[in-house]
């Protein structure tokens, strides 16, 4: 079995998992934003925090503020996925062509 290609399916193992923990750190925010988004929209008076000081905004602000955060948000789960996906298709490559290695070494003996 080729030993680089092994090393190499490892890597993308461990890059897959560091996606997988930021693309559920940014599902999560996002399930935050519009959790409060509905919030404001009852609300006459909102407070938002900036560091450790609570701030007294309109509703108006805030919930711009919060849209655009989601939006923001939306784009890098977008390139978060396309990550992914690509080093799904890579791994992929990678199994296939260990797998047929494997079936080929089977032959020879």
């Amino acid at each position: 079995m080729d030993r680089q290609k092994v090393e190499q399916m490892q890597m993308i193992e461990q890059n897959l998992q560091h996606i997988i923990v930021q693309k559920q750190s940014v599902q999560s925010e996002l399930m935050e934003i519009n959790t409060a988004l509905e919030q404001i929209a009852s609300s006459d008076e909102v407070y938002t925090t900036i560091g450790n000081i609570m701030v007294k905004k309109t509703s108006e602000e805030l919930s711009k503020e919060l849209t655009e955060k989601k939006e923001t948000l939306g784009v890098r789960l977008t390139a978060i996925e396309n990550q992914e996906k690509k080093l799904e298709v890579k791994k992929t490559e990678i199994q296939t062509a260990l797998m047929q290695e494997m079936k080929e070494g089977e032959k020879d003996e």
